[in-house]
């Protein structure tokens, strides 16, 4: 069964949208969902969290996908973990029948189980994700993800927009920062914010699930002894 964590749940749940109302669970343990433009997938739970997290897994492999309101149902569940290093947030989801899924959960003393409808949805997203990581990509940048969130804020704080239609411009300067610019739809107002890159920002290296992506999943993905 995969072991998912909340982020695997709430990060797809996030653009999950009433046309593509559901969370696509993968072989390998990796979550997506899609909606309105925006697409998210979380990788699996990484091996050195795999084997020490609750609760127990079986090494069973399943493909399924369930409804946003499922998946709400399933964070309501997995457990607040301040003691363990976030060991307990995580949930155990393993085959019941062909439209029934369990989902385990544990906080350390005992187990909590929940039955949740395999809706059986698929999203073919890989042939997206192996163009977008094999094309000819531009240099990046680093930014501090919380200040980028913030800038974000700062634009719909200035320029609310109930519609969902309000462009963000992104533009970037020769010397590697970010501006923002957008306008108010109703009045034509405009904000910008400028966002600083990091000179010497953290490295993140490709790990074994992008690179899956980047040749093409010629080599299949293993977990368990199972091909993904």
């Amino acid at each position: 069964m995969p072991l998912l964590s909340r982020g695997n749940f709430s990060g797809p749940l996030s653009v999950s949208t009433i046309d593509r109302d559901f969370i696509q669970i993968n072989y390998d343990g990796s979550t997506l969902s899609a909606g309105r433009g925006v697409f998210v997938a979380v990788g699996p739970v990484p091996d050195s969290v795999y084997e020490q997290a609750l609760p127990v897994k079986s090494s069973s492999s399943i493909a399924c996908s369930i409804s946003s309101v499922a998946a709400k149902r399933i964070l309501q569940n997995i457990p607040r973990d301040t003691q363990f290093g976030g060991l307990l947030e995580h949930a155990a989801v393993d085959s019941v029948s062909q439209s029934e899924l369990s989902v385990k959960t544990s906080d350390a003393r005992r187990e909590a189980s929940l039955l949740i409808k395999n809706t059986n949805t698929k999203l073919d997203a890989f042939p997206l994700l192996e163009k977008c990581f094999s094309s000819n990509q531009s240099e990046s940048i680093i930014v501090n993800r919380k200040r980028l969130s913030a800038a974000l804020s700062a634009l719909e704080s200035s320029c609310p927009d109930s519609s969902g239609e309000a462009a963000v411009h992104i533009q970037m300067t020769t010397d590697k920062h970010i501006i923002l610019r957008t306008s108010d739809m109703r009045t034509g107002q405009k904000a910008v914010v400028h966002l600083m890159a990091y000179e010497d920002g953290p490295s993140l290296e490709y790990g074994e699930w992008e690179k899956s992506f980047i040749v093409k999943r010629k080599k299949p993905v293993k977990r368990n002894g199972v091909e993904k």
